[in-house]
């Protein structure tokens, strides 16, 4: 039997962060490939202009691109991720509703985050996704 892996991309300056994720989270055990992490969004589009990912988890606040400057772009190309998940450590109003004006699907705050909650929050909108996407066929 041969499981798809979700291909996951990480995007944060913080290196502990990002060792955090790669090292922290057995992502296998939920179906996802950990692809690459990047320390910024040009990093980041980049990667993603030359590879397939179907999740992203980007910081906000970052050198040389941030994650709404990703964000943005992604978005003006049309090619946002099936899953886009913002992890901040900022609980600024204003961010979090420009985020989700750019259709990202979880914003986490890092200092509540653990493997549980980012997973869980991966999953359930993989879920919700993936179920649309069947019904729209099944209509068709």
């Amino acid at each position: 039997m041969n499981l798809h892996l979700f291909k996951l991309l990480i995007v944060d300056d913080e290196n502990m962060v990002r060792l955090g994720f790669e090292k922290l989270i057995k992502w296998e055990n939920y179906g996802i490939e950990l692809c690459s992490s990047c320390s910024n969004g040009q990093e980041a589009l980049d990667y993603i202009l030359n590879n397939d990912i179907d999740i992203l988890i980007t910081d906000i606040k970052m050198p040389i691109m941030t994650g709404i400057e990703l964000l943005t772009e992604l978005s003006s190309r049309k090619m946002l991720p099936t899953v886009t998940l913002v992890l901040s450590a900022f609980d600024e109003y204003q961010l979090i509703r420009n985020c989700f004006k750019l259709n990202i699907d979880d914003y986490l705050l890092k200092s509540n985050y653990d493997e549980s909650s980012v997973a869980t929050s991966i999953l359930n909108i993989l879920n919700d996704k993936l179920g649309e996407k069947s019904k729209a066929n099944d209509t068709q």
